[in-house]
């Protein structure tokens, strides 16, 4: 058997020795083990500086949905920047911001219901939460929201108060607004209700969790914010009851539905929005990462009636900031979400998921520190755990780091990071996911027994 040759971090090392003079020490992790600087994208495929080549299972933190450079945005890019770079979006802006609002509304609401949706652009999906909070707010004229533990849904300070995170919002405790009251968010593999029945105890599981959302929804409530499945809480995906509950009670008890499809949404679990496998349609929804295929750019679309509680332009926009509706940006996601309409049949998203699931499941067969390989489309997880079936970070680590050694980057996710994350880009092969499946068996052998 040929033995594998070292992958170099010459140049690696040196950026993070320089990088770490320059950089705020919180923001980036650098090690000497598993630190790569990164310096050329095509495809599936990610190079570093020292020329090495990675299979990105991350898809850029799902941003590279139809790979990176596709040839398509690629050329729309070319051809914008020879035109137009930047425009006063809330004063003059571009023909590509019609565009791109008119074609999210026709891919949300217009086919949902029937019915306009409007539109507030942003830079990031936090950005695109915070439109969703205010346009909330001015609907019901309420300030306060559900959220669930887990919830991830960005870091700026509107987002932090209804994101479900202990290590996010600790250390801003006092700064940021407690803008949420948070219940548990369903999780059958560690039920929060300790369940262990089966069907019988998933419907004592619906009925405590309807009357803990019931009491949570008091007479200052705007909104219940979701995600169709948790990302960054753990890859967790919620029983098939869930969804079409949140918007039973919350038609019931008239508080508005924002679905946070940021990570979800634009064919990510298969379909157009995570949402549509419960055939639920919210009052708001968010959208951003994979909108652009590379570019910050992120959505908030609204029901007409919702977002028309906007006080009128009078001369200054209460909510805009300089890059709003870019015009390099909007193009991107123009040519972006066209490609996923095309094509996403043909990228066999459905299928692809179901081969890698069913490889995790034999290797979860096989390994009992893999436990629940989960998800919907290619937005799967598996949990790393212990002999007594709790969290093992730092097995999680190792594997991820074995994982790069062999030129495979994957990410770790959960409130104890011990969570393999498979976010790969839409356009990944049978073949290479076969691969990873293999790769991945070789590094569950090295890592026990280094364990």
């Amino acid at each position: 058997m040929r033995k594998e040759k070292p992958r170099s971090k010459k140049q690696s090392q040196v950026l993070s020795h320089e990088l770490a003079q320059y950089e705020c020490h919180n923001i980036t992790p650098l090690s000497a083990q598993t630190s790569i600087f990164l310096s050329k994208a095509k495809g599936t495929y990610l190079w570093d500086v020292d020329g090495n080549k990675y299979l990105d299972l991350t898809a850029g933190f799902g941003v590279a949905a139809l790979g990176h450079r596709p040839s398509r945005v690629y050329r729309s890019v070319l051809k914008q920047l020879k035109e137009l770079w930047h425009v006063l979006g809330d004063v003059y802006p571009s023909r590509e911001k019609v565009d791109l609002c008119r074609l999210l509304s026709e891919i949300t609401f217009e086919n949902w219901e029937n019915q306009r949706g409007k539109v507030i652009l942003g830079c990031t999906g936090a950005d695109a939460i915070e439109a969703a909070l205010k346009t909330a707010f001015f609907y019901t004229r309420k300030k306060k929201f559900i959220a669930f533990s887990g919830a991830y849904h960005g870091l700026s300070l509107g987002a932090i108060g209804v994101s479900g995170l202990s290590y996010f919002q600790t250390p801003y405790e006092g700064l940021y607004s407690q803008l949420a009251t948070f219940i548990p968010y369903p999780h059958c593999f560690r039920c929060p209700w300790k369940n262990k029945g089966g069907a019988q105890g998933c419907s004592r599981c619906k009925a405590l969790f309807l009357e803990l959302l019931n009491n949570a929804i008091g007479k200052d409530c705007a909104a219940i914010l979701f995600e169709p499945i948790q990302g960054r809480g753990g890859m967790i995906e919620p029983p098939e009851w869930f969804i079409p509950l949140l918007r039973k009670v919350s038609q019931e008890r008239g508080v508005l539905l924002i679905a946070d499809e940021i990570f979800t949404g634009l064919y990510r679990t298969a379909k157009r929005f995570g949402c549509d496998w419960a055939q639920v349609v919210p009052d708001i929804v968010c959208l951003g990462k994979s909108m652009a295929g590379g570019f910050p750019i992120s959505a908030c679309i609204a029901k007409e009636e919702v977002m028309d509680s906007w006080p009128e332009n009078r001369g200054e926009a209460i909510h805009t900031s300089t890059f709003l509706g870019n015009p390099i940006g909007c193009c991107m996601a123009l040519e972006q979400i066209k490609e996923l309409e095309e094509t996403n049949e043909q990228l066999c998203i459905g299928q692809k998921g179901e081969f890698l699931l069913s490889l995790l499941q034999k290797l979860a067969d096989r390994w009992g520190c893999l436990r629940n390989p989960r998800g919907k489309g290619l937005f799967l997880g598996i949990e790393v755990v212990d002999e007594l079936g709790q969290p093992a970070p730092a097995l999680a680590s190792r594997i991820m780091a074995l994982m790069l050694e062999k030129g495979i980057i994957i990410l770790t996710e959960g409130p104890e990071r011990n969570v393999l994350c498979f976010t790969p880009p839409l356009t990944i092969t049978f073949k290479q996911i076969a691969w990873v499946g293999q790769t991945l068996e070789q590094v569950m052998e090295k890592a026990l027994k280094k364990n």
